[in-house]
């Protein structure tokens, strides 16, 4: 796996914004809230509490700290949906 990748099946690790990828970007909170048109706090508030954090809110956090999110088959094979799953 390359090193910029990061692994997971949890949404929680997904939406952690990391400060340091934020600061690494050479942003501070109150930057990266005017680039997403909210405030220092929401930031703050991502930063702390990541489930906080919806898909549309996340897919903004990444497109301003310039990243994507890659979604594929586990080990690169589709699988079978469960039958046991449970309905949403």
């Amino acid at each position: 796996m390359h090193s910029d990748f990061l692994e997971t099946s949890t949404f929680t690790e997904v939406a952690k914004p990391k400060t340091d990828t934020r600061k690494s970007a050479g942003l501070s909170q109150t930057e990266l809230a005017q680039r997403l048109g909210i405030s220092q706090s929401r930031i703050s508030a991502m930063e702390l509490d990541p489930g906080s954090i919806n898909v549309d809110q996340l897919l903004a956090l990444l497109a301003a700290l310039k990243h994507e999110l890659l979604v594929q088959p586990k080990n690169g094979i589709a699988e079978e949906p469960d039958s046991a799953a449970p309905d949403w």
